[in-house]
C-alpha cells in the first residue's frame, strides 16, 4: 500500500534472527523493512525520521521485553501514535487481553504465517491512514469551527453596530416583507409619531397618504400596467428591482401622528398631518435551488431609506418663486441680459435678449449660448467669454462690438460681460448684458455733421462781417465826401451815389458798376430798395 508514491515504514522487533528474517521477507516486497534485535535499538529508530508507520514487536526478548519497550513507546508523545502488534509464542487469552490493554493494537501468535502477517500489517496500515486522515479532517473542521465562531462573533458585532448606527440615522430606514409588512424601522420612525413597535407586521400603506398608493404601490401600478398603461421606470415603496434598477428619488407623502414624537436630540411637536418625503428602495433576494438553476433568486422584501424633504421642497419653491421675479424684473429691463454656464449652456435669458437674437419666446433647454448669435459673431463671442473665465483676477470685460441681429441687420453694440461664482457648484457663470447703441452712433454723426455745417456757416458770416468792416473803413478815405450827410441824404441825391461810386472804383484799381460788390447782400437790398426811382 503506497499514499503519495512512498512504501509505508515497518519497524521489526525480535531477538531471533530467524523470525526477522522469515518477516523481512513477508514484507519487504511492499513496505520499506527495519529490523531490530533489541529493546534499545528499537526505541532509538522509533525515533529516527521517517518514523515507522507500524511496529511488530516480540514480547519474550532478554532484558528489555516487548511489554517493557510498549510502555515506553506509549508514554512518549512522539510514538505513542505508532500502531503495535505484538508477536508472541503465547496464545492464552489472558497474554492477548494484557497486550491490548498495554496499547497494542492487534496480537500474532507464533508460528509466523507469513499470508496472515501480511493481511494484519495492510489492515493496520490502512486503519492509521484513514485514522490520519480522519485526525486530519477533524483538524480543518475544528479550524473551521473555530473560524465560523470568530466569524459570528465578528458578524453579531457588526450587525450590533450597524443597527447602532441605523438607529442613529435621521432618515428613517425601514424593511418589509414579501406581503409588504414591515419587518424594521429605525428610531427615526418616531419623527413622524410612530412608535417602532406599533408598526412592525403593519402593511406600509398604513403610513402613505391615500393619495399616493397607486402610485408608490407595486400592486396597483401592476394593475394599470394590466390595463394597457404605460409606466417605463416606475418607483415603487415596495421595489423589488435592485441594482441600476432600484427605486431611486420617489417622492410621496407621508401620514402623521400628532402628538409629542421624540426627535434626535429634540422632543419635536408634530403639527402636521403629512410630510413630503423622498424614498430610496432596492429589493432583497435569497438564492434558491443548487448554483446552477437560471432562476435562483427569490424575492424574500424590501429595504429602503426614507428622508424628508418638506424644508427642501419649501426651497425649492422659494427659489422658483425668486426665480420667477427675477425673470419679471429681467423683462422688464429694456436691455438683453442672458445668463449661462462657464461650459456654454444657457440658463436664462430676458425679452429683449430674445428679441434681439431673433430666438423666440421658449429657447430650448441646455441649448449652447454660442448658436443664439449669427454664426459670424461666434468665434469673436466665444474668444471674449474664454478671455474672462481664464482670467483669474478679473471678474468683468467690456468690449464694443458689431453684431448681426435676428433681423439680419448689424447693430452697433456694447458688450458687458461679467464672471460669477456659485460657492455650490465648481462652475462658473457668465452674465452677459448688450447695450445697442446703433441710434446712439447714427444721432451722434449727425450731430458731428451738423455741428460742421453750423461751423462752416459761422466761418462764412465771420468772412462777410470783415468784408463789411473793411468797405466801412475805406469809406473815410474818399475825398471830399461827408459819410454822415451822404448816409441821411443817399435816398435823394443820385449824384452823391455816383461820386461814392466813382470814388471807390478809383481806390479799387478799377471801375466799380454796382455797390453791390462792395456791400453785403442784406444791406444791397436795403439801399436798392432805397436807390430805385
Amino acid at each position: 500500500m503506497y499514499h503519495d508514491g512512498i512504501k509505508p515504514s515497518i519497524l521489526i522487533v525480535d531477538d531471533a534472527p530467524e523470525n526477522l528474517d522469515l518477516l523481512k521477507a513477508a514484507l519487504m516486497e511492499e513496505y520499506t523493512v527495519r529490523p531490530a534485535i533489541n529493546g534499545p535499538l528499537a526505541l532509538r529508530l522509533a525515533l529516527m525520521e521517517p518514523q515507522p508507520d507500524l511496529i511488530l514487536l516480540d514480547i519474550m526478548m532478554p532484558g528489555m521485553d516487548g511489554w517493557e519497550v510498549c510502555r515506553l513507546l506509549k508514554q512518549d508523545v512522539r510514538t505513542q501514535d505508532i500502531p503495535v502488534i505484538f508477536i508472541t509464542a503465547r496464545t492464552g487469552d489472558k497474554d492477548e487481553l494484557d497486550g491490548l490493554q498495554r496499547g497494542a493494537v492487534d496480537y500474532i501468535t507464533k508460528p509466523i504465517s507469513p499470508p496472515v502477517v501480511q493481511a494484519r500489517v495492510r489492515t493496520h496500515l490502512t486503519l492509521r491512514h484513514f485514522n490520519r486522515e480522519m485526525e486530519e479532517k477533524n483538524r480543518r473542521l475544528c479550524e473551521l469551527n473555530e473560524r465560523l465562531t470568530d466569524s459570528l462573533e465578528q458578524l453579531s458585532a457588526s450587525e450590533d453596530r450597524f443597527r447602532s448606527l441605523v438607529q442613529t440615522i435621521p432618515d428613517i430606514v425601514y424593511k418589509i416583507d414579501s406581503e409588504g409588512r414591515f419587518t424594521f424601522l429605525n428610531k427615526s420612525i418616531e419623527r413622524l409619531g410612530y412608535h417602532q413597535a406599533e408598526l412592525i407586521g403593519k402593511h406600509f400603506s398604513e403610513i402613505i397618504h391615500s393619495a399616493d398608493i397607486q402610485e408608490a404601490s407595486l400592486a396597483q401600478v401592476l394593475e394599470r400596467v394590466g390595463k394597457g398603461e404605460s409606466n417605463p421606470g416606475q418607483k415603487v415603496f415596495d421595489e423589488r428591482r435592485s441594482g441600476p434598477r432600484m427605486t431611486v428619488g420617489l417622492e410621496i407623502r407621508l401620514r402623521t401622528r400628532t402628538g409629542q414624537a421624540e426627535a434626535i436630540y429634540e422632543l419635536k411637536t408634530i403639527d402636521q398631518q403629512m410630510v413630503n418625503v423622498e424614498v430610496n428602495a432596492t429589493g432583497l433576494h435569497d438564492a434558491v435551488g443548487n448554483g446552477t438553476s437560471c432562476r435562483s433568486h427569490q424575492y424574500i422584501g424590501t429595504v429602503g431609506v426614507i428622508r424628508d424633504v418638506t424644508d427642501r421642497q419649501k426651497a425649492q419653491n422659494a427659489f422658483m418663486e425668486e426665480r420667477k421675479l427675477l425673470r419679471l424684473l429681467m423683462d422688464a429691463v429694456p436691455l438683453p441680459i442672458i445668463f449661462f454656464e462657464s461650459r456654454g449652456r444657457l440658463i436664462l435669458s430676458n425679452g429683449a435678449f430674445k428679441q434681439f437674437t431673433g430666438m423666440g419666446d421658449n429657447p430650448p433647454e441646455g441649448v449652447a449660448w454660442r448658436e443664439l448669435f449669427a454664426a459670424e459673431d461666434q468665434p469673436r463671442l466665444q474668444s471674449l467669454v474664454t478671455t474672462l473665465l481664464d482670467d483669474p483676477t478679473g471678474d468683468r470685460l467690456h468690449q464694443a462690438l458689431t453684431l448681426r441681429s435676428g433681423d439680419g441687420r448689424l447693430r452697433n453694440v456694447d458688450l458687458l460681460l461679467l464672471k460669477c461664482h456659485r460657492s455650490a457648484q465648481a462652475m462658473s457663470t457668465v452674465i452677459g448684458v448688450l447695450v445697442d447703441v446703433t441710434e446712439q452712433r447714427e444721432l451722434t454723426v449727425q450731430w458731428s455733421q451738423a455741428s460742421g455745417q453750423a461751423e462752416e456757416t459761422a466761418r462764412k458770416a465771420d468772412l462777410a462781417s470783415r468784408a463789411k468792416g473793411e468797405f466801412l473803413a475805406t469809406l473815410p478815405s474818399i475825398a471830399g465826401i461827408d459819410m454822415a450827410r451822404g448816409l441821411r441824404n443817399v435816398g435823394g441825391d443820385r449824384r452823391l451815389y455816383r461820386d461814392i461810386l466813382l470814388k471807390f472804383s478809383r481806390n479799387q484799381g478799377g471801375p466799380v458798376r454796382s455797390w453791390h460788390a462792395v456791400w453785403p447782400t442784406g444791406m444791397a437790398r436795403v439801399w436798392n430798395r432805397r436807390l430805385t426811382p
